[in-house]
């Protein structure tokens, strides 16, 4: 999640490059398989099965605090993002959902009714059922859960940096173009892979459904 204010300049970001972690609280741990810590521990490297593993990340900077919360399960990632200002100074805010691969890369809308069209434009995001992020070798899509009335879909190209020397075109989901004070603004999607667009198609349109065992 991103927050600018009316300069476009940025004002909050809840992803960070792994240098600027001593500068910012570490993730939450809030749900782990049985032994790994109880509930609101920090996070602890492991590895095992699991049913759910949930961590959640918090980051307050320019009167604006976020909280961004993941749950991984066997075929999704559940993302959960709130946002809450404190200032009467305008603020957009926009959740980022990034691709990799250049010209090889392209971001896509599922309409309802299974029309896929290429994003190139902004557009609203009411009357999409999903996204498919295409990157050059693979994919995923992003299926809207909670969403915010007015939100709209848009393409940020990043410049190229030494983790991803070749980005391809970034999803904007843009939540608000002005953030109320003291009022919470929350969004919510599925995150599947899918390496080519039926993949997302079969991810956009079937019901999300846990399955016993290890996830």
């Amino acid at each position: 999640m991103v927050v600018r204010n009316r300069h476009g300049r940025t004002r909050l970001a809840t992803a960070r490059p792994a240098s600027d972690l001593h500068k910012r609280p570490a993730l939450r741990l809030l749900r782990a398989p049985l032994g790994v810590g109880s509930a609101g521990s920090r996070l602890r490297p492991f590895a095992g099965p699991f049913n759910s593993l949930r961590v959640r990340g918090r980051m307050k900077a320019g009167a604006v605090e976020a909280h961004s919360t993941y749950t991984f399960r066997r075929n999704r990632i559940e993302g959960a993002w709130s946002l809450r200002s404190f200032t009467r100074r305008p603020r957009s805010a926009s959740v980022l959902f990034p691709s990799t691969g250049g010209a090889k890369a392209a971001i896509w809308a599922v309409l309802r009714g299974g029309t896929v069209v290429r994003l190139v434009a902004e557009r609203p995001v009411q009357g999409v059922v999903g996204f498919w992020v295409q990157s050059e070798k693979s994919g995923y899509a992003v299926v809207p859960v909670d969403r915010v009335k007015g939100a709209t879909a848009s393409i940020v190209q990043p410049k190229p940096q030494a983790s991803a020397p070749e980005p391809g075109p970034t999803l904007s989901m843009r939540l608000t173009g002005r953030l109320r004070k003291k009022h919470t603004v929350r969004f919510s999607a599925r995150i599947a892979i899918a390496r080519d667009i039926d993949a997302a198609k079969r991810a956009i349109f079937s019901p999300p459904a846990n399955v016993n065992g290890a996830e």
